[in-house]
């Protein structure tokens, strides 16, 4: 079995770090908020291609608004799943 060396680069705390940090979590704030409008007002359940298409961010890189975008998604999938089983088994 082959090794591998991992190396840790500890960087400080950053105003460009901050300033990502607070764009990703702006992101996701409005995906959430957004999936949520649409499916209380419009009830249409919108896929995570068109929330990507839909949510993008001026001071991220295009995939990682992307990313960002879809890791939200993908955690609501999850959530609503465990949702409707409770209601079923209720």
């Amino acid at each position: 079995m082959s090794q591998y060396i991992v190396r840790k680069l500890k960087i400080g705390k950053t105003s460009q770090l901050d300033e990502l940090a607070r764009a990703a979590g702006e992101l996701y704030s409005r995906t959430l908020v957004s999936f949520w409008r649409t499916v209380r007002k419009k009830d249409v359940w919108l896929s995570g291609y068109s929330m990507e298409k839909w949510h993008i961010s001026n001071k991220l890189h295009a995939h990682t608004s992307d990313a960002i975008t879809m890791v939200d998604y993908c955690g609501l999938n999850v959530s609503i799943r465990i949702n409707s089983k409770r209601s079923y088994q209720n």
